[in-house]
C-alpha cells in the first residue's frame, strides 16, 4: 500500500511514518512531503499510484488547506484521504469531510494499530465505492438500483435515511422509495 503523508513537523512525520510502517506491515510504502502543495504537484505529475493521502492538519486550518483537499480528491479520485489533527472541532471536521476527506482522526489515543485499521478501512471502502460506481454507469441501471448502491456505499447516507425513516415511522426501503418519487415528481402545479 502506498501512503502519501503530508506533515510539516519532522518529529510528527517520523512518528506517523513509524506507526504506518509498523501497523501496515512490509508492503507499506510511505512518501513524506512537508506541504499539501508538494503533494498536489506530485499528483499532477502522476508519478505513482497513491492509495491514501494522510494530511496532518494544522488547527485552525486555512482555506488553502481545505481547497487543497478538494484538489487532491479531484486529481486522484480513487485515492482515500484521511485527516489527522490534534483537535477535532466539529466545524473543522465537517469542513474537512466536505472538502474530500473520508476520515478525520484526532491524534489523542492514536497508535500504530488504530491508524493501520483506519487506513485499511478507508482504502477498502474507497475501492468498494469505485467498484460500485462502475455499476451505476451502465445504461440499464434503474434509479432505484442507483439509490440502493449509493446507500450501500455511503454510511452517512444510510444513517440519514434511517433517521428520516424513524421520524416518519416507515421502513428504510419505503422512505428511500418516497424520496426517489419526490425527487422526480413535477413541481407543484406542473403537469
Amino acid at each position: 500500500m502506498h501512503v502519501m503523508l503530508v506533515a510539516d513537523q519532522p518529529d510528527e512525520a517520523a512518528r506517523l511514518r513509524e506507526w504506518l510502517c509498523t501497523g501496515l506491515g512490509p508492503g507499506c510504502e510511505v512518501t513524506h512531503l512537508e506541504s499539501l502543495n508538494e503533494a498536489l504537484i506530485q499528483m499532477q505529475a502522476n508519478l505513482q499510484v497513491i492509495d491514501v493521502l494522510i494530511v496532518d492538519l494544522i488547527i485552525p486550518p486555512s482555506r488553502v488547506q481545505m481547497a487543497g483537499l478538494s484538489l487532491a480528491q479531484e486529481r486522484a479520485p480513487a485515492m482515500a484521504i484521511i485527516v489527522v489533527s490534534e483537535l477535532g472541532d466539529d466545524d473543522v471536521v465537517r469542513t474537512a469531510i466536505r472538502s474530500g476527506a473520508q476520515e478525520f482522526v484526532v491524534k489523542a489515543g492514536l497508535d500504530a494499530e488504530r491508524l493501520a485499521a483506519i487506513v485499511n478501512n478507508v482504502v477498502t471502502e474507497r475501492r468498494r465505492m469505485a467498484e460500485g460506481m462502475k455499476g451505476l454507469q451502465t445504461p440499464n441501471a434503474t434509479i432505484m438500483q442507483q439509490a440502493v448502491v449509493l446507500c450501500e456505499l455511503s454510511p452517512l447516507a444510510v444513517e440519514l435515511l434511517a433517521r428520516k425513516a424513524r421520524e416518519q415511522g416507515k421502513s428504510t426501503q419505503q422512505t428511500l422509495e418516497d424520496l426517489i418519487r419526490e425527487s422526480f415528481a413535477p413541481p407543484n402545479g406542473a403537469p
